[in-house]
């Protein structure tokens, strides 16, 4: 019984001690990441919200990562080529994404695509925007309800550009048109910065858009911005009303997250986390930020991950709803 005892004693030792080496191995085997540059994979072409968000973390990202982020602009198709390209890249660290409720949420509901939101680790989330509903500085609409008269009277005249079907601004402008019993016609572009062009040129009558591309245009007086829809007035326009103010029940804010390809070792995950909640309490990173008229809106992965979940089956429900076909 003794000889047993100590055999069963010396495996239980001996298991420990493998287990010990295993996970000393797992640790050390991550201990030098990052040891390369870190792709950051922007789903959109150069120009947009994303793309600027992006471009301020890289800014603010080297005191607080050995390693520089590469941006790799990848558009088309409202965001999902760019996003399927992150969802099937090697989970080792080295590819991330700025994922947005659009390419992440309302394309993945909405289409048949390669990736859900099982596809990807949520690492933090670094912003979330409202949209502006915008219009040329010389348009004859000065106020939002200048421009919801016009569509109740010439119904399906009145032209709106965005990012593309079921991207961050469509849906909050689907809802306003519900909300108000107005149609508008929807002309879909590549990504935002091409939507502002479009309405710059006069190609479209509004541009529901995020606060940072618009924000160079609201200040030299070629755009004007009618109404926001977040739930309070924005710090970067004091004097923009909000929708839900103006008697119009619609308040959308629009998260942005870096999200890793499912499968990321649990190490690196944590240590992207703790870079991340470093640089989103940058001074440098919320100046530049907050200059381009967006707000810091930093939440951990752990937590963002438990509001995606919330988001997902909210956005499902809407869908579901067929509000989104009108």
């Amino acid at each position: 019984m003794k000889k047993m005892r100590t055999k069963v004693a010396a495996r239980i030792v001996g298991g420990a001690l493998l287990a010990l080496a295993s996970l000393w191995a797992f640790s050390t085997a991550y201990a030098e990441y990052p040891d390369k540059p870190i792709k950051l994979i922007i789903p959109y072409p150069p120009g947009g919200s994303t793309d600027i968000a992006a471009r301020i973390i890289i800014s603010a990202a080297p005191m607080h990562l050995p390693q520089p982020f590469v941006i790799q602009n990848i558009g088309g198709a409202g965001g999902s080529i760019g996003t399927n390209e992150a969802a099937k890249a090697k989970p080792d660290g080295y590819t991330l994404i700025i994922g947005a409720n659009a390419t992440n949420t309302y394309i993945p509901l909405s289409q048949k695509v390669p990736y859900d939101r099982d596809s990807f680790i949520p690492i933090a989330q670094i912003t979330a925007s409202p949209t502006i509903m915008a219009v040329q500085g010389s348009s004859p609409y000065k106020t939002i309800h200048d421009l919801i008269d016009k569509a109740k009277k010439e119904p399906n005249t009145l032209k709106y550009g965005t990012a593309g079907v079921y991207s961050a601004h469509h849906v909050p402008t689907v809802l306003f048109s519900q909300k108000t019993g107005i149609k508008m016609k929807h002309i879909p572009y590549a990504g935002g910065a091409q939507a502002m062009t479009a309405l710059l040129g006069g190609h479209v009558d509004l541009n529901p858009n995020y606060p940072s591309p618009l924000s160079s245009g609201i200040r030299a007086g070629t755009i004007r911005p009618l109404a926001v829809t977040s739930g309070d007035r924005i710090k970067a326009y004091p004097d923009l009303p909000t929708l839900k103010e103006l008697g119009i029940d619609v308040v959308v804010e629009q998260w942005q997250a870096v999200l890793a390809p499912k499968g990321t070792p649990e190490p690196i995950v944590k240590a992207l986390r703790e870079a991340f909640k470093k640089i989103c309490s940058d001074a440098l990173y919320i100046t530049m930020l907050e200059k381009m008229g967006e707000e810091v809106k930093y939440v951990d992965g752990t937590e963002f991950g438990k509001f995606w979940e919330k988001n997902w089956k909210d956005t499902q429900d809407l869908f579901a709803s067929g509000v989104m076909t009108n």
